[in-house]
């Protein structure tokens, strides 16, 4: 059963009890090497040669992964297809790889085996992986990510488990990859796919996936622990690439959430009573820590509703939920919507990002949130965008397109050194949180050109000094984008003069450049979160917090405490 689950695209039929799965070779082989301890599968033949032609192997003459046929071979040399997934299994445990990498090497390796099984593979060059890896692009038409993928698996069988050095092959055929934009929800039909959800753990768990942007297996291997609802934070641990990372957790899933762990825990505790309770821990603090595995911070946020039997210790316990399950509950709110559109679980992490770039978020924000290590991957959702959207949990209301609303393409306004890095401070407290979320809004405003940017030669000077590359570099995109007037350094002796000026007051030399450049270039406002740097009073150019401009822009007065 196991086995037939890790095939894609299978499907069961309810009616005959029978489970199928597609009719190509990859689908087969996959299935065999999942059964090759067994030492046979049952293949339907008369179906594969009515419903796939030209098939590139008759099922009957499909070769049988165990140790008998090993050991039949006419040539001693032939390796132990077994033996050597042990190894691989050994090597990769030490590793510390995912469970989807040894079952994605262990593919790739029996299926290379199997078609050199005559051959001593320890005679063999790069000359037979760049045969059997640019096959897979010329006659197979794999993508390009399961011919990375293959090519990964061949180098490392034999460096890590026949101990040889294997020059990686040059001259590869590869397989083209194409530039797909990803499918991303709209909030309506978001929103109606919620809607057809079940109200259980099921649903709560999609909805998760869309609020936080966690990938599917990432969700599912939340432990109770990893949920910070005092800081509305959700740490994501050995996500893609083994990294941690923290998310947002959504205030409007924080009430369901700590309801549905109140009945987790309840379970839990049942569970304990009756002598089980104990979950799977990472590495070897099983080990360490040997009744950590029952404390309720280990336990899994979506458990399954049955208990299963770990058969290495033969304890009972409760593992996550099956990825099928929220894959089929999701599945089924898809064809209820009726929503053309290619959706998985993925999809919402693609639509998080989207909606949160709408809603004026910095790209870097978003980075951290998904994990990305090159920005490059991030930036691929600006291609997506909805310029017009708007984001739904913004904290400011939304201006009205009205007389007030179109007097902002009238302004000009010029942000400092500080205002650019508040959404780099610490977001604990609320007044930065506040800052940041009115930033965020004045910049989604700059990108629609509904404000004129204006920057000098001092904020470039405070910039380049920033000890931190990231924020370094994506202030400096911003303003390179979006600057539309600018104070130059062949401005520097000018700005000085009046900045002396200004320092008579009590404002820092830096502080006073700022200002001298805002008047010189006209600007209407001057946003800082600085407090010594707002007590100043221009005749030119009016200092405001942003949160005191945003107020400005919904109607308020300026000159309001």
């Amino acid at each position: 059963m196991q086995a037939i689950k890790k095939v894609p695209n299978r499907a069961w039929i309810p009616a005959q009890c029978f489970w199928t799965i597609p009719a190509d070779r990859n689908s087969c082989d996959l299935l065999l090497n999942n059964m090759y301890s067994e030492g046979f599968c049952r293949v339907d033949s008369d179906f594969i040669r009515a419903n796939c032609e030209g098939a590139d192997s008759d099922p009957h003459n499909a070769i049988v992964l165990n140790t008998a046929m090993v050991e039949e071979s006419n040539t001693p040399t032939a390796p132990d297809i077994q033996d050597i997934l042990r190894k691989l299994d050994a090597v990769i445990t030490a590793k510390h790889y995912s469970k989807r990498t040894r079952e994605a090497y262990s593919y790739w390796i029996s299926r290379f085996i199997r078609e050199h099984k005559d051959k001593n593979l320890k005679t063999f060059s790069d000359v037979e992986i760049n045969s059997f890896v640019s096959r897979l692009a010329t006659k197979e038409k794999v993508a390009a990510s399961s011919q990375n993928q293959a090519l990964a698996a061949l180098l490392f069988l034999y460096k890590n488990i026949l101990g040889l050095t294997i020059q990686s092959p040059e001259n590869i055929i590869r397989a083209k990859k194409s530039k797909k934009l990803p499918a991303v929800l709209s909030r309506e039909e978001t929103a109606k796919l919620f809607s057809l959800l079940p109200e259980n753990d099921y649903g709560l768990f999609i909805r998760l996936l869309y609020g936080t942007g966690m990938r599917l297996m990432e969700g599912l291997r939340l432990r109770v622990q990893d949920i910070d609802f005092d800081k509305n934070e959700i740490t994501v641990h050995c996500g893609k690439g083994a990294k941690d990372r923290k998310t947002m957790l959504p205030v409007s899933l924080k009430f369901p959430l700590q309801k549905h762990l109140e009945n987790v825990r309840r379970i839990h505790e049942a569970d304990c009573k009756d002598g089980f309770g104990s979950v799977p821990l990472p590495s070897a603090l099983a080990k360490k820590y040997p009744n950590a595995g029952k404390t309720w911070a280990w336990q899994w946020v979506f458990p399954q509703a049955r208990r299963w039997q770990n058969k290495e210790t033969g304890e009972q316990g409760r593992h996550h939920i099956d990825p099928s399950v929220i894959q089929r509950t999701l599945h089924e709110a898809v064809l209820q919507s009726g929503i053309p559109k290619p959706i998985g679980c993925h999809t919402f992490r693609h639509s998080f990002a989207t909606h949160l770039l709408e809603s004026g978020y910095d790209i870097r924000t978003i980075q951290e949130l998904l994990g990305h290590s090159d920005i490059k991957t991030t930036m691929g959702y600006t291609h997506v965008l909805n310029r017009d959207g708007r984001g739904q949990n913004e904290p400011f209301a939304i201006l009205q397109k009205s007389s007030k609303y179109d007097i902002i393409t009238l302004m000009k306004v010029y942000l400092d050194n500080c205002c650019y890095n508040r959404p780099y401070d610490d977001q604990n407290y609320l007044p930065i949180s506040l800052e940041t979320q009115a930033k965020l809004l004045i910049q989604l405003f700059i990108t629609e050109k509904r404000l004129e940017l204006a920057s000098s030669f001092i904020l470039d000077y405070e910039n380049s000094c920033n000890p931190y590359m990231d924020r370094k570099i994506a202030i400096k995109n911003f303003l390179d984008e979006h600057v539309s007037d600018y104070v130059g350094s062949d401005k520097s002796e000018e700005v000085i003069t009046k900045a002396k000026k200004v320092m008579t007051t009590g404002v820092k030399m830096k502080d006073s450049c700022h200002i001298v450049c805002a008047e010189m270039m006209k600007c209407d406002y001057l946003l800082t979160t600085d407090k010594g740097m707002l007590k100043y009073k221009s005749n030119a150019v009016k200092l405001l917090n942003p949160i005191e401009f945003i107020d400005l822009l919904n109607g308020g007065n300026e000159n309001d405490d």
